[in-house]
């Protein structure tokens, strides 16, 4: 172990075969015996090899901050300077306009509701996915989704492409096909579930009524 934690030495050019020894020395300089009981509490250890962790990681990541680099397309930076840049990219920076926006949604309105605008914005069952592959906004019926697939299985047909476009169109044509086939499960769920909510409701409501009808009788 002793020897294993001067290595990251070598990467820095420094000399470290006495240091090596040193410290192998150090950590096997008692004999072979099993250790009598610890006078150490257990979140003593604990933090004893916290501290040891954390120093040695940091030697790797100052090796790593200062002489790794990325490659791309035989072009290289270093890997301090494209973190950086990663973290100034648009992707990263609408990802925290979107962390604000829902933590003051939830500082108005509560935690639930932000929960349930998080939800929402995932896109748990894909429909607003499937909404946008059809050009269609939020709250379709479902003629104006079937029409809009029609129209659009028809222009994005294969046998109407030719040569390269060709591939284009079936991935295309399977893209909108898969969005069609989405959105009507939706729509089928959200009838089912809401006729049997108003058959539910139904029944609840004439139970009040029998029970007048039996205490007549």
């Amino acid at each position: 172990l002793g020897c294993y934690l001067t290595t990251p030495l070598y990467f820095f050019g420094i000399n470290a075969g006495s240091l090596t020894t040193l410290a192998g020395a150090y950590c096997f300089r008692r004999q072979w015996r099993m250790p009598g009981p610890s006078t150490w509490s257990a979140c003593r250890h604990f933090t004893v090899l916290l501290v040891c962790g954390l120093l040695y990681s940091s030697m790797w990541a100052s090796y790593l901050y200062f002489n790794a680099e990325v490659n791309h397309n035989g072009d290289k930076i270093k890997l301090r300077d494209a973190v950086g840049n990663f973290l100034k990219s648009p992707l990263v920076q609408e990802f925290w306009r979107n962390v604000r926006a829902h933590w003051k949604h939830m500082q108005e309105h509560g935690f639930m509701s932000a929960w349930n605008r998080l939800v929402d914005s995932l896109d748990p069952f894909g429909e607003k996915n499937a909404l946008k592959v059809l050009g269609l906004e939020a709250g379709a019926t479902q003629d104006q989704i079937k029409s809009r697939y029609r129209e659009l299985s028809k222009q994005w047909h294969p046998d109407k492409a030719k040569g390269e476009d060709k591939e284009l169109a079936q991935e295309k044509f399977l893209e909108i096909q898969a969005a069609y086939e989405n959105l009507s499960n939706i729509k089928n769920r959200r009838k089912k579930a809401n006729s049997k909510t108003v058959k539910e409701e139904e029944n609840s409501d004439a139970m009040p009524q029998q029970k007048e009808q039996t205490v007549e009788l």
